[in-house]
């Protein structure tokens, strides 16, 4: 049994600091980190933000493998087991903000090797794989039912918002628009929305052919197998985070007619900025969620 960790992140700035606190700019998600800050009005001049992410994994894995030699055949059999509790924290996509003031695996392995001849041997194997589908902690995960035209989270609500996973505006807003809910047990799904599948078989066949008498002969070998592996953690990750009503952009401008109390695109010039460090750090949540 053998068993590994692993950690990495990627941070902007020193470690816990909130920035826009400091800077007195919004900070609505109340997240540390540096905000981005862009047309600062010198050409070419901006602060980039990062995508905060971390990444934790353990996994353990078990093998156990057996040999029997029975007359001609060389008998293999294994067995493979491994647990991943991956600790993934994907890309924050910007939680604090941009500013911009121009406007586990299982598997069974039988084998044989098989000596036909002095000179060929076989190797004959099926390896059966079951790689369960990811799935999430808290069971954070959305999907679309296509035959009921409905999102499908994996999680009630109220138990997202605690977690902070969405917001209730989030979720008005899209039933406003049209957007529909149903639970993963209407859309007759497991709690972590995927099946397993359960054939994936891989067939191995390979050979060996010694040429000649000479005591170090010339071997031509060669071999073909199947293999399956699971999707990366990366590649899941990145689109599920990005799923309904997993993500939303919150946007204060003072240039948008639509934000703008009177319906003119230019309140900036009409009103003094309620940002400001005579006016404290709790005015800096102006993006009302």
């Amino acid at each position: 049994m053998t068993g590994s960790r692993e950690f990495w992140t990627d941070t902007t700035g020193e470690f816990g600091v909130k920035y826009a606190d400091r800077l007195g700019l919004p900070n609505p998600f109340n997240v540390a980190g540096w905000p981005g800050l862009y047309d600062t009005g010198l050409s070419g001049y901006y602060f980039e933000t990062g995508n905060p992410q971390a990444t934790a994994f353990t996994y353990l894995i078990a093998d156990d493998n057996a040999t029997k030699i029975l007359g001609k055949h060389e008998l293999q059999f294994g067995f493979h087991f491994r647990y991943d509790p991956l600790n993934y924290l994907p890309d924050q996509q910007h939680p604090q903000g941009n500013h911009n003031w121009a406007t586990g695996a299982t598997a069974r392995v039988p084998l044989d090797n098989f000596r036909v001849t002095p000179r060929l041997t076989l190797n004959l194997g099926l390896r059966w794989e079951y790689w369960p589908p990811f799935g999430e902690k808290n069971n954070v995960m959305t999907t679309f039912d296509p035959n009921r035209r409905a999102v499908v989270p994996g999680q009630d609500f109220q138990t997202m918002y605690r977690l902070g996973a969405t917001l209730p505006s989030i979720v008005e807003r899209l039933e406003f628009l049209g957007v529909r809910f149903i639970s993963y047990s209407e859309a007759g799904l497991p709690r972590n929305l995927r099946e397993g599948y359960w054939r994936d078989f891989g067939p191995r066949l390979g050979f060996a052919y010694r040429l000649g008498a000479d005591p170090r002969p010339f071997v031509p070998r060669g071999g073909y197998r199947t293999s399956y592996f699971p999707i990366p953690m990366y590649t899941w990750g990145q689109p599920m985070r990005m799923n309904a009503p997993l993500t939303a952009r919150f946007i204060t401008s003072l240039t948008d007619p639509a934000q703008a109390p009177d319906g003119i695109g230019a309140w900036g010039l009409q009103s003094v900025p309620a940002v400001g460090h005579d006016r404290g750090i709790q005015e800096n949540r102006l993006v009302e969620l």
